[in-house]
């Protein structure tokens, strides 16, 4: 996945660009780093280089993996609703 890693150095705690949710990214710290917790598969990787410029937060990655796994990448595309 492609992320802005200078934006998110410089703003700690970041907020999560699909659901709003603050959480702390440690992009140069792999073992600290949830990303590095996830098999993205490449329909995910895709959706999130598309729409975002930085990383989203656990919850949304793992939602968006499972979304992904069970409905063959195609509830990938829909919003998030409030």
């Amino acid at each position: 996945m492609q992320r802005n890693l200078e934006n998110l150095q410089k703003y700690k705690p970041h907020n999560c660009p699909r659901c709003g949710q603050a959480f702390t990214c440690q992009p140069n710290a792999q073992a600290n780093c949830v990303c590095f917790s996830f098999h993205l598969p490449e329909s995910v990787s895709c959706y999130l280089r598309a729409r975002y410029d930085s990383c989203v937060c656990p919850d949304c990655l793992g939602e968006l993996i499972a979304s992904a796994k069970n409905e063959n990448a195609s509830d990938v595309v829909k919003p998030l609703t409030p």
